[in-house]
């Protein structure tokens, strides 16, 4: 079965992308605390990437991409999306007051525009973190570039994408930008680039860093989506075969043949709904952000664009809110409807997290001084919203939106699609977990759960209630959480 141009539903299936503004937050009275290093062993961070402009096999055939609004073309951050990753780093770096970056680091300042390089477009890694993640994978190789953060306590891991690489990068910037005298070369934009980077300058960004990076579809860890075939076999059943979907495409038809044809989109249904949204979300993200502008008069503002940056005139914003809902309410829940499915989607990320924590225990009986307190080690994994939210989903089955067993499915979906707050998934949206010692003689030992909601400074970093564990657990009781949605051979049990 082909879309347009001969894109398969797996593209579809593959790339599920936030579909809601990131800023729309409350103040909370709780205060975001500083974390001290005298119990921390490890931090494994967890967090979604920043907003990018429309990516190319999900820009529905219509669609006018304007090199104007967009200048470093399709899949690439936005302005805006750099913004919120260089916020999420600033976060994380008040957070963790305690990191002592080496002095490394403040030398490169002198060396700054030697940093204003493009990161690799070749996956780029450091030996220990090779050995450590990806050795079956003889393209990574070992970058060439000095000029990176590496004491062997900071990893960073994701998809070779360009948006998920360029989120990587400008966490980082953020992360270790505060650090004493080492500053950005800022440059003003011109007009014409303005719409990418509304209330933001541009930061070109310092190749400070070295993520591994995997094909996504080879990788089973960040991107089950598009390396498992049995995973992409469920839900592509489910979101044709279910009788959710099949109401939807029925009690929806008329909406579905009206846009699909506009779109450019043959025989629209529930299963292609992302490629009609992903354009649209963010265009109407764009237009939102250059109308506010204009109304705050903002001096950089490309005045030529006003009147020609609107949505289509086929789709209005009631419209616009009804194929939200069907993604977030019906969509989303039907691609981890199942353990199944969630344990082929993040089962091994599950797996890596169990072999860091583990690793990091070795470590402590071994270690005889406190250089391992001194010294926590930070993971940071830059994934897909829709790996995020199944890590939420299989840590507390209690978020999975299910129909009770005598509920007919007219009734479910007129319930589901219009519940008033939604569980939706923000750009730099985070889940953290710490592994701490309870004690100084590391005899005793717990994991904690953190999350922040999205990349913006008023969303602080909270206490995460994790299902059955709870906001802390002890090792054993988050491996009986887990241990049915481990995969024990995710390439074979990935195989049709």
């Amino acid at each position: 079965m082909l879309l347009y141009n001969q894109v398969s539903w797996i593209a579809i299936l593959s790339f599920v992308f936030s579909i809601y503004p990131y800023y729309t937050t409350k103040e909370d009275s709780e205060s975001n605390h500083v974390k001290s290093s005298e119990k921390i062993l490890m931090s494994i961070v967890i967090f979604n990437g920043g907003e990018s402009s429309p990516h190319k096999p999900l820009i529905y055939p219509t669609f006018d991409f304007n090199f104007r609004i967009w200048p470093n073309g399709s899949n690439h951050l936005t302005g805006e999306g750099k913004k919120q990753m260089e916020n999420l780093g600033r976060s994380f770096k008040d957070y963790y007051k305690y990191i002592d970056f080496p002095a490394e680091i403040l030398e490169k300042v002198d060396q700054s525009e030697k940093l204003l390089t493009k990161y690799d477009r070749e996956p780029i890694i450091s030996n220990k973190v090779y050995k450590r993640d990806d050795e079956k994978h003889p393209k990574i190789k070992q970058s060439a570039n000095i000029n990176k953060v590496d004491d062997g306590r900071y990893h960073f891991r994701t998809i070779k994408i360009d948006n998920y690489v360029e989120s990587a990068h400008h966490f980082a910037q953020g992360f270790f930008g505060n650090v004493s005298g080492l500053s950005y070369i800022e440059r003003p934009l011109s007009p014409s680039f303005y719409l990418d980077s509304i209330n933001h300058t541009y930061n070109e960004s310092y190749n400070m860093i070295s993520p591994v990076t995997v094909k996504a579809d080879m990788d089973y860890l960040l991107s089950s989506g598009r390396a498992c075939k049995k995973f992409n076999k469920y839900v592509y059943n489910a979101l044709t075969q279910s009788p959710e979907a099949k109401f939807v495409n029925i009690y929806y038809k008329t909406l579905f043949e009206i846009l699909g044809p506009k779109a450019g989109i043959n025989n629209m249904d529930l299963l292609k709904l992302p490629l009609l949204l992903h354009s649209l979300l963010i265009l109407n993200d764009t237009v939102s952000r250059y109308e506010q502008a204009l109304e705050n008069n903002s001096p950089m503002i490309d005045i030529s664009l006003k009147g020609k940056l609107n949505l289509p005139q086929w789709i209005n914003q009631t419209i616009l809110k009804t194929l939200f809902r069907l993604h977030d309410q019906v969509w989303r829940p039907l691609l981890y409807g199942t353990k199944e499915q969630i344990k082929l989607g993040v089962g091994q990320l599950f797996n890596r997290i169990i072999f860091l924590i583990k690793e990091k225990l070795q470590k402590a009986f071994i270690d005889s001084n406190d250089a391992i307190h001194e010294k926590p080690e930070m993971f940071f994994f830059v994934v897909p919203d829709y790996t995020l939210y199944a890590l939420r989903l299989a840590l507390n089955a209690n978020d999975m939106e299910t129909r009770d067993h005598n509920e007919s499915i007219d009734t479910y979906i007129t319930r589901v699609m219009n519940v008033e707050k939604i569980d939706k998934i923000n750009y730099g949206q985070a889940l953290i977990i710490e592994f701490e010692s309870v004690d100084h003689d590391k005899k005793d030992f717990l994991l904690k759960f953190y999350e922040k909601k999205s990349a913006h400074p008023k969303d602080l970093i909270k206490m995460y209630n994790a299902g059955e564990c709870g906001k802390s657990c002890s090792l054993v009781q988050f491996y009986n959480q887990i241990k049915d949605i481990l995969p024990k051979q995710i390439e074979k049990e990935c195989r049709i």
